[in-house]
């Protein structure tokens, strides 16, 4: 329909069904227009079981979704609101199980209301779903108003609460909103500066409604600015969350309560952890740290008869005593205190009773120990008492050692094959080089394998840095001989290598009679207080002089020629620059070698022109003397 003024009149462009004939429009009449003073388009007669009649809402039972088709509701032949719920109540039944979701009217299972139609509440609907314990319940609808028409809150409901919810939407236990309860800290800053827009509002670089300060501003459920009594804007506000007397941070309206949540879980200094059970439909907070000097404290914070600590809004206050004891302003909330783990240990013979720790895991002389399950021992009784002796692994010490001397082997002798490997020579004498762009072109991939082969070989003859990192690392060997020694580690010379040897027998032998000497003999440090450094000590010095990746002077072969492991020197190392060095050189020749070209060609065309002249000239004087003509 379209006004045509301030009176009463409609245009009717066009009316079918009830619309029709609650009108009393006469498709035969050609009048555009009808009056309808004193008539009303709302039949009163209608009821909730009329509307919801074989409409269809989702239900959802420990994650199990099926669809529930309402009966048919027929309000001619008398059949009660009540009939209408026990058939709801059979198709959930049918749907999941008898006994599994219980639905009632008012309060009223369907079948109390079946044997007393009088109690079916008028006519109206409103409708109740319950569980058993340990289930879940959600009920949705996509088509807006089936569920407030069930007597719902919303189209949507749940038997556990929805952290998705914003703090504007919470509300307190006697129904009022949340924030009304709240004192607010301070006003919600938009996101970059304010941007005037062509209807005089200003939004922020979110696209957030905002005052000309840049303030966001307060709306209503409908979108609409809010103002106070004097028609002023209302600037959003912030909310301040404390637990354990630490801060966690500052939260609007818009804020849901799973950011609030994750806010309180990414923040370590506050020390504790908070969860939702749908199960339960509780909320669980956990300390972060075990034992019993670490607990949970959320005080409340009155100013002006409201409440600052949005924690305490939320989740109500807990305080503890000093004996642990604590007091919540949660009714049936539950506290449990930190504990710290006791027993009573026997080590060398000496007994310690009574013993604490703040976790169950502790060290006792470089030995961890963890404490698994509770249990009572009587210390006069050996039996019930849990012992264990300290043995050295010795099968994976010694895989280790031998994987150890593989590894130093294998990695001297590359080394050592680098620098002293001749380069290769062919039959004339003369190196292998490079293969040329043409030769690439024309050869066959298992010709220029070989060739590359040959050209590689010994391209590190001689490299003093390589030379000087095998004498480095033969030294870190040598200069621990006597303490190698008692553990079955030698030395070996041949065909100008020094390899390490390893004497397993030896060595299992320390390992059983002192283990700590063979601990010693790799790891013991001068920074430790050791008089000398042991041989992992003294070769990790030596490699990291020469390979170390980080820091601000890499090693020496990293400086020299790059690696992936740090990848800021694969442009900035010497190989590199000396790279970059040729490439300059070869564009400068180049360069050079074009004006060079380009020199000669002008030349070449300069002589060109002048033969072409002196033929010309010779050709007009053999015409003049009468004679043939002759050219150069």
């Amino acid at each position: 329909s379209d006004n045509q003024g301030a009176g009463n009149s409609v245009t009717i462009k066009s009316a079918t069904g009830k619309i029709k004939d609650t009108l009393g429009i006469d498709p035969a009449e050609k009048s555009n227009t009808l009056k309808v003073d004193g008539k009303t388009l709302v039949d009163k007669s209608a009821t909730a079981g009329d509307y919801l009649s074989g409409k269809e809402f989702k239900v959802t039972l420990d994650g199990v979704t099926k669809t529930i088709t309402m009966p048919t509701y027929n309000k001619e032949s008398g059949t009660p609101e009540s009939d209408f719920v026990t058939e709801i109540q059979r198709e959930l039944d049918k749907a999941f199980g008898k006994g599994k979701i219980t639905v009632s009217n008012d309060g009223k299972k369907a079948a109390d209301i079946a044997t007393d139609p009088a109690a079916d509440n008028d006519g109206k609907i409103k409708l109740a779903f319950s569980v058993e314990g340990g289930s879940t319940l959600a009920i949705s609808s996509s088509k807006s108003g089936i569920g407030k028409a069930l007597g719902l809150e919303n189209d949507s409901a749940t038997t556990y609460f929805d952290v998705s919810k914003t703090l504007k939407d919470l509300k307190t236990a006697d129904g009022k909103p949340l924030l009304e309860s709240l004192q607010a800290v301070g006003e919600l800053k938009g996101i970059g500066a304010p941007s005037l827009q062509k209807d005089g509002t200003y939004l922020d670089s979110a696209g957030k409604l905002v005052d000309k300060e840049g303030y966001r501003l307060q709306l209503d459920k409908d979108g609409n600015v809010v103002t106070d009594s004097d028609g002023n804007a209302v600037r959003m506000k912030t909310y301040e969350l404390n637990i354990n007397g630490t801060k966690i941070g500052e939260y609007s309206e818009e804020t849901a309560l799973e950011t609030v949540m994750n806010g309180i879980n990414s923040n370590s200094e506050a020390g504790v952890r908070v969860s939702y059970s749908k199960l339960t439909n509780q909320f669980q907070f956990t300390a972060s740290q075990t034992g019993a000097a670490n607990g949970i404290e959320i005080k409340s914070d009155l100013k002006d008869g409201k409440e600052s600590n949005l924690a305490a809004a939320l989740f109500g206050t807990v305080t503890t005593d000093y004996d642990g004891n604590a007091t919540s302003s949660i009714a049936g909330a539950k506290y449990e205190a930190g504990q710290d783990a006791k027993f009573t240990m026997k080590v060398n013979g000496d007994t310690f009773t009574d013993i604490t720790r703040s976790s169950n895991t502790f060290d006792v002389d470089g030995l961890s120990v963890t404490l698994k399950g509770t249990f009572e021992a009587d210390s006069s009784v050996t039996d019930n008492a849990v012992s264990f002796t300290t043995t050295s692994d010795a099968d994976k010490i010694v895989d280790a050692i031998k994987s150890f001397v593989e590894d130093y082997n294998e990695m001297a002798t590359e080394v050592k094959n680098a620098y002293s490997t001749l380069p290769a020579k062919k039959s004339n004498g003369s190196r292998y080089e490079p293969l040329t762009d043409e030769e690439l072109e024309s050869w066959t991939d298992s010709a220029i394998e070989a060739h590359n082969e040959k050209a590689k070989q010994g391209i590190l003859f001689g490299d003093s840095n390589l030379t000087s990192l095998y004498n480095k690392l033969r030294s870190a060997i040598t200069a621990n001989g006597g303490d190698m020694r008692s553990i079955g580690l030698t030395t070996s010379y041949s065909n100008g290598m020094t390899t390490l040897q390893l004497d397993e027998k030896a060595l299992r032998s320390a390992l059983a009679n002192n283990p700590d000497s063979v601990r010693d003999v790799f790891t013991k440090s001068i920074e430790g207080g050791a008089s000398s450094d042991g041989l992992m000590t003294t070769l990790k010095k030596q490699l990291d002089t020469y390979a170390s990746t980080t820091g601000a002077t890499k090693g020496i072969l990293i400086e020299y020629a790059g690696s992936a492991r740090a990848p800021t020197s694969l442009n900035a190392n010497s190989l590199q620059r000396q790279l970059n060095n040729f490439d300059t050189q070869i564009e400068k020749l180049q360069s050079k070698m074009s004006d060079q070209i380009d020199r000669y060609t002008q030349k070449f065309s300069q002589l060109e022109q002048l033969i072409a002249e002196m033929n010309s000239q010779s050709s007009t004087l053999m015409g003049l003397m009468g004679g043939g003509s002759s050219g150069y």
